[in-house]
């Protein structure tokens, strides 16, 4: 059996997605489109931009996930506790004006825990040691605002991996295919 790989230009791919959109109606905004090349982190060096008017850019914000060419998240951690730290003043607030416990906890949850848990499953297994460091010394100042949980990163992670996973064990699924029987 033989085996057959064409290769294609980085270029001629472009124009095929574009193609696609215009079949498909739709208008691909050139002065919005980037491009990112993915790397190791160790690597030292860069390419010249691939596609033809297209700016080349070190990370890129796609909705709510910053994504860096060095496959580092240090960018996305850093927006995470800007925004988290911007919504605890609310949560200061609303402590200062004598909300229950139980409603500044559902608060919590939802302006701050919800932002951090947004997207974890795409990026969880690249965060470093320092970065979660980072995430776990932000809840443990929010224990010090009234916060009345206990949240760890590494348990967050731990149920956002084992919610996909057992998403991924219904047959309906898109990468249900994928698993070992």
């Amino acid at each position: 059996m033989a085996l057959f790989v064409t290769m294609c230009d980085i270029n001629d791919e472009f124009n095929n997605v574009l193609k696609w959109a215009a079949d498909n109606r739709m208008i691909v905004n050139l002065r919005k489109t980037i491009e990112v090349v993915f790397h190791k982190p160790s690597a030292r060096y860069s390419l010249p931009s691939l596609v033809t008017g297209i700016e080349q850019v070190v990370s890129a914000k796609l909705p709510g996930v910053t994504f860096s060419h060095n496959i580092k998240f240090d960018e996305q951690v850093r927006n995470i506790l800007a925004i988290c730290n911007q919504r605890s003043y609310l949560f200061k607030c609303l402590k200062g004006q004598g909300l229950p416990s139980k409603e500044l906890h559902t608060v919590f949850c939802a302006l701050i825990v919800s932002r951090i848990l947004y997207a974890l499953p795409s990026c969880g297994s690249f965060l470093t040691a320092d970065l979660i460091g980072k995430i776990d010394a932000y809840l443990c100042k929010a224990i010090r605002w009234g916060y009345n949980g206990n949240l760890r990163m590494s348990e967050l992670l731990h149920d956002a991996d084992m919610k996909l996973f057992r998403s991924m064990l219904h047959s309906t699924h898109c990468i249900h295919q994928l698993l070992p029987h």
